[in-house]
């Protein structure tokens, strides 16, 4: 846990400093959190500048803690094709190429990073690497929505509403061991009655595109 919590702040710094930068793909923005079940990351509170508790009851969610937050939210698009920008400016060499195994990278390479995510469990052969399959929806940004909200408790479904430059990603679910990389409608109506209940707002916001993310996917639909 120290680890994590050291990683934690090493990361808020970093964003807190690319917020300057122009067109960055980081910005911060109010985050209301309402935890039905203890929230284990509540100890991350200790590293951000602005943060308060507040009354869930008043916002219509009875939950044990509720807090709102100042916090970094990334543009994942923008922030990918400035990080890649900066590697490259680096005079790193990119290099696509299929490969089957680790030991294909010997001895070629000295050091090799493993980042491959769940797909490990193949292609490291590690067979305590399993999926935790999230399935997310992507709306158009309702005129005014700022602030994202996340309801945190411990089952297979949560409830995510987080604005970004152009549009919401809605989500979502967490289903543990679950390979199935195909969009589920039944899972997009979950999402959607679950997230509007919380912020109305995105009740008629235009539906853009689902898809079933994981470390190892791409989307499997329009975004």
């Amino acid at each position: 846990m120290d680890r994590v919590l050291h990683w934690a702040k090493q990361t808020y710094d970093e964003y807190n400093q690319a917020r300057s930068i122009p067109n960055s793909g980081v910005r911060f923005e109010e985050h209301l959190r309402f935890c039905i079940d203890p929230d284990d990351s509540a100890s991350v509170l200790q590293f951000v500048d602005e943060w308060q508790r507040v009354d869930g009851a008043n916002c219509g969610v009875a939950c044990a803690d509720a807090y709102l937050v100042t916090l970094p939210v990334i543009d994942v698009p923008v922030f990918m094709t400035r990080l890649k920008k900066q590697v490259a400016d680096s005079l790193a060499d990119f290099v696509i190429r299929e490969i089957a195994s680790p030991t294909e990278l010997f001895p070629e390479f000295d050091l090799v990073v493993n980042c491959t995510g769940v797909g490990a469990h193949h292609f490291a052969d590690d067979s305590d690497v399993f999926p935790i399959r999230s399935q997310v929806l992507r709306v158009s940004r309702p005129a005014g929505l700022h602030r994202s909200t996340r309801i945190y408790r411990k089952d297979d479904d949560f409830t995510l509403v987080l604005p970004r430059t152009n549009d919401v990603i809605l989500g979502g679910t967490t289903q543990e061991g679950d390979w199935d990389r195909r969009v589920r409608q039944t899972d997009s109506t979950a999402i959607l009655q679950r997230c509007g209940e919380v912020v109305p707002e995105i009740r008629e916001a235009e539906i853009l595109g689902a898809f079933e993310y994981s470390p190892m996917s791409e989307p499997t639909s329009a975004e």
